[in-house]
Formats: structure tokens, sequence, C-alpha cells
């Protein structure tokens, strides 16, 4: 028995019964390729995370300088918190914007 299924080869997947089981050889193990997906994943957050903390590090960094030389009053760091919040928001909802239209609002 068959199952009719748009974009399959013809149109058909074989019933559950039909399907014959993976034949694994005796002592067969996917642990090292399942290890290495691990590392590269692992490796991944921690290029994530330092790339993060750096950003952290600028923006606290030009925050003080324009802090600091009076460019920026009070107020402006909670104006820029929500425009941030704002860019953020439209990313999560999978908006894409150009920088300007972004940092307009």
């Amino acid at each position: 028995m068959s199952v009719r299924t748009p974009g399959v080869r013809g149109g058909k997947i074989p019933s559950t019964a039909a399907r014959r089981p993976l034949a694994l050889s005796p002592g067969t193990s996917f642990d090292e390729v399942l290890a290495l997906i691990e590392a590269a994943k692992r490796r991944a957050y921690q290029a994530v995370n330092s790339e993060l903390v750096g950003l952290y590090w600028q923006i606290g960094e030009h925050i003080s300088k324009k802090l600091e030389s009076a460019e920026w009053g009070e107020g402006v760091v909670d104006a820029l918190a929500a425009a941030i919040a704002g860019i953020l928001h439209s990313v999560r909802d999978g908006e894409v914007q150009d920088r300007g239209e972004a940092c307009a609002r």
C-alpha cells in the first residue's frame, strides 16, 4: 500500500509496513559524529558569547564617553534603551528593516 504525496518522487511514499529497518553493522555507533556536532555547537556558543561581551563593553564605553562629554543629557540613555528594545523586538518578530528606518524610531 502506498500513499500519494506531492513533491515526492513518483508521488508515493511506501507505507510503514513496506519500509525496511536500517541495517547497521554490529557495534556501529554514532557517538563520534554526535560528539563532533556537540563540540561544534559549544564552540559556536562560545564565539557568540565572546562577541556579545565585546559588544557590551563597546556600548558601555560609548555611552560613558557621551555622558562625560555632556553630549548626551538626562533621559538619553532611556531613549537609547527604548530604541534598542524596538529593534530587538522587530528582529524577534521577523521584521526586516534597513538600518536607517530602524534608527529613525
